[in-house]
């Protein structure tokens, strides 16, 4: 817990470091319809970021659960490395 709470620390420093270094250097931003003036690079930075962020998080979630396998399956996988440590290999039977 603590480890993650330093990690979360570190990386808002280091944010608001670029964010410091960066304060200047300014763009144009154009979405297509509109057109922002003046923006700082590291704000288009941070935005993209967490877009990209929103975008992967609920695909990687989804996708982990997708490819779950039942209990079954697991159970007899289990059996197999069993047999496999106890060099009873003639035993083994295909899990179908």
């Amino acid at each position: 817990m603590t480890k993650n709470i330093i990690i979360i620390i570190l990386i808002i420093v280091l944010e608001a470091v670029f964010a410091t270094l960066n304060i200047k250097n300014l763009s144009d931003i154009s979405i297509g319809f509109k057109v922002f003036k003046d923006i700082p690079v590291f704000i288009t930075i941070t935005i993209s970021f967490l877009m990209g962020a929103l975008i992967f998080f609920p695909i990687a979630f989804f996708a982990g659960k997708k490819y779950s396998q039942s209990s079954e399956i697991k159970e007899a996988m289990k059996i197999q490395k069993k047999l496999l440590k106890e060099k009873k290999v003639n035993e083994i039977k295909p899990v179908e």
